[in-house]
C-alpha cells in the first residue's frame, strides 16, 4: 500500500477549472435549458403556427442552438473528467446531431438528393416520411434526457453549495 504522502494528485489546469465552472454555472444551465426546450418544440410550433416566411429566422436560431450544443460538448470533453464516451456524452452528441434535420435547408437538400420523379417515388417518400416521424419521436426522447441531465446538474450544484455553507 502506498503511503498518503507519496500519492501526488496532479492539479487541474486553471483553464480546465474555469471551463468546468462555466458548464456548472446556473446561468449556463438555464440558457441550455431554454435551448433544449427550443430544440424540443420549435419545429412543431413552426409547422403548426408560423408562416413559411419564418423558416429562415428559425433556421438561424436552430443553428445557434446547434453551436451552443457543440460548445457544451467540446468543453465537456476537454474540461470534465470521464465525460468523453459517458452516457451523458452520447445524450449530448445525439441531441446535437438530431437538430441538423430541423434546419429546413439541410432537410430540403437531403430530400432533393433522395427523391426522383415518378409514381413510385411518391409512394417511397410516404414510406420514408412515416419512418422519419418514428425516428423524430425517438430523438425527442433523447432530447428529453438532456432535460434530466440539466436537472441533475442543478441538484448537484445545490448540494455542493449547501455543503460549503
Amino acid at each position: 500500500m502506498i503511503p498518503d504522502e507519496q500519492i501526488k494528485i496532479k492539479p487541474k489546469a486553471a483553464w480546465k477549472v474555469k471551463g468546468e465552472k462555466l458548464l456548472e454555472n446556473y446561468y449556463w444551465i438555464g440558457m441550455m435549458s431554454i435551448v433544449t426546450f427550443y430544440a424540443l418544440f420549435a419545429d412543431d410550433i413552426r409547422i403548426l403556427l408560423l408562416p413559411k416566411g419564418a423558416d429562415m429566422t428559425l433556421d438561424v436560431l436552430t443553428i445557434i442552438a446547434i453551436l451552443l450544443y457543440l460548445i457544451e460538448l467540446v468543453l465537456g470533453v476537454i474540461c470534465i473528467e470521464k465525460y468523453f464516451m459517458s452516457f451523458y456524452f452520447w445524450v449530448d452528441f445525439v441531441s446535437l446531431l438530431s437538430m441538423i434535420p430541423d434546419v429546413s435547408f439541410f432537410l430540403d437538400a437531403f430530400e432533393d438528393g433522395i427523391g426522383g420523379a415518378g409514381d413510385g417515388a411518391d409512394i417511397a417518400k410516404t414510406g420514408r416520411a412515416s419512418k422519419v416521424i418514428k425516428i423524430v419521436r425517438i430523438i425527442r426522447l433523447i432530447r428529453l434526457l438532456r432535460v434530466v441531465k440539466l436537472y441533475k446538474q442543478v441538484k448537484t450544484g445545490q448540494k455542493i453549495k449547501n455543503q460549503k455553507i
